[in-house]
């Protein structure tokens, strides 16, 4: 949503940064600095920002600024719209905690977990699933790849498995077999 506080053309013409959208120095000079870059070289200007509300709150930005033209082509000024991004920002702050958190738990468990494309053959996994497997990011992540972690005992079971019950029969993946490094 595009910042809350509106202005009469009056109550802002004229102003610099400081004057018209915050007391924070640093802000208010980065807003001047854009102002002039903008000035010089007619380009669009965006960026994230964060200030402190009349009441005290930290709040997120995401400032578009741009220059106005006159009617002859002459840049003669800069507009900006500031929309608030400051719940996104805390969803993503949550979702990156909540993220460590289940790096920090399946490295205790020793548990990992992969997401499959079945469309390219591809994975992705967990830094542990690497662990417990035993491989490096130079691991080819494919379907090939994951049959060579197989046991050589499961693995045509396993790969017949795969084909029939997951991919063509578009079920989950639900069967155990061992891996290559669980049979010494």
């Amino acid at each position: 949503f595009p910042y809350t506080t509106l202005f009469r053309s009056d109550q802002f013409l004229g102003k610099t940064n400081l004057e018209l959208e915050t007391q924070d120095t640093a802000l208010a000079a980065k807003g001047a600095s854009h102002h002039a870059t903008i000035m010089q070289t007619g380009r669009q200007i965006e960026d994230d920002e964060v200030d402190t509300g009349s009441n005290g709150e930290l709040r997120n930005y995401h400032a578009v600024k741009t220059p106005v033209f006159d009617s002859a082509g002459k840049i003669v000024g800069t507009q900006g719209i500031l929309f608030d991004i400051t719940d996104r920002k805390r969803a993503e702050e949550v979702v990156r905690q909540s993220e460590e958190m289940l790096k920090r738990s399946q490295r205790v468990a020793k548990l990992g977990h992969y997401v499959f494309n079945a469309v390219s053959g591809n994975w992705v996994g967990s830094e542990i699933l690497d662990d417990v497997f035993g491989i490096d990011a130079a691991f080819k992540k494919d379907d090939a790849g994951w049959s060579k972690l197989i046991h050589s005992e499961d693995r045509d079971v396993m790969s017949a498995y795969f084909q029939d019950h997951v991919l063509k029969g578009h079920n989950p993946f639900d069967k155990e077999y061992r891996d290559r490094k669980s049979v010494v």
